[in-house]
């Protein structure tokens, strides 16, 4: 019976994982058509790698978009990780007036479309003179309310015996945070930079919004400019945009894994 159920739910997420690798891999193939109008079939009437040589060694614009992508999002990603564990531990374990009242509002800007926050997040960054400048960019990322409620609700699970042992030791805030909070919610970590990460590397309103220079725009916008008669470059870009999440998520999967488990551990709880 549990032989069969294995094999039942290995069917199943063989299933569902069709609609996710079908098109990687007919992008792939694709890839290597010469056909302007790219049909839909899997081996190439006519091969050949003009594609690849376009977008990598003869035209520069697709690799500046490629570095400003990396540009755009790093530091956004890495600003964000630094606030929302330091905040999301704060709403956890540090108790405050008007905790729960913040962190009320942290979550209804959580489930809010970002559609419904760009235009405050227009007239923010244009009073304080960003408008035009990657911190227009990155500025709202660093204070995402997202991150900040995914870190306290792993945060909540930190056993509060080890908190209060470490602060009758006379550990301060930020050690009991460095070597009890963090080690202890690295899945967590993970979990939020993937997400933070894949979100913030397909971004299309931020850069058309908040950019005014078109140079530094990332690689997401480039699919949008494209016409038919590059579908080859098109095809190879949408391969070199999806690699670096490809290998972040295969690294983080473990991570990953452990966050689910550990979601479904405190559901069961009722945590």
């Amino acid at each position: 019976m549990m032989h069969r159920h294995k094999w039942s739910m290995q069917i199943c997420n063989f299933v569902l994982l069709i609609p996710v690798v079908v098109p990687l891999l007919w992008i792939l193939c694709a890839s290597f058509m010469q056909e302007r109008i790219v049909p839909f079939h899997w081996i190439p009437r006519e091969f050949g790698i003009e594609g690849y040589k376009e977008v990598l060694f003869r035209s520069p614009r697709y690799l500046m978009y490629f570095w400003n992508s990396l540009f755009l999002v790093v530091p956004g990603v890495v600003g964000m990780m630094i606030v929302a564990t330091l905040a999301g531990y704060g709403f956890a374990k540090l108790p405050f007036p008007g905790r729960g009242w913040i962190l009320n509002i942290y979550i209804l800007l959580a489930v809010l479309p970002y559609q419904t926050v760009i235009v405050p997040h227009y007239t923010i960054v244009s009073e304080l003179g960003l408008l035009g400048s990657e911190w227009a960019v990155w500025f709202p990322a660093i204070f995402s309310p997202f991150g900040v409620y995914l870190m306290y609700r792993f945060f909540q699970k930190v056993p509060e015996e080890c908190i209060e042992c470490a602060r009758v030791e006379g550990a301060g805030e930020w050690r009991i945070f460095a070597q009890i909070g963090l080690p202890q919610t690295k899945s967590g970590v993970a979990t939020l930079f993937v997400l933070t990460l894949a979100d913030q590397w397909n971004m299309v309103e931020q850069p058309l919004i908040f950019l005014q220079d078109e140079t530094q725009y990332p690689m997401s916008i480039l699919f949008e400019r494209m016409n038919s008669y590059e579908i080859g470059e098109l095809l190879v870009c949408a391969l070199i945009i999806s690699v670096p999440i490809l290998i972040i998520f295969a690294m983080s999967r473990h991570a990953l894994s452990d966050s689910m488990d550990a979601i479904v551990f405190r559901k069961e709880k009722g945590v």
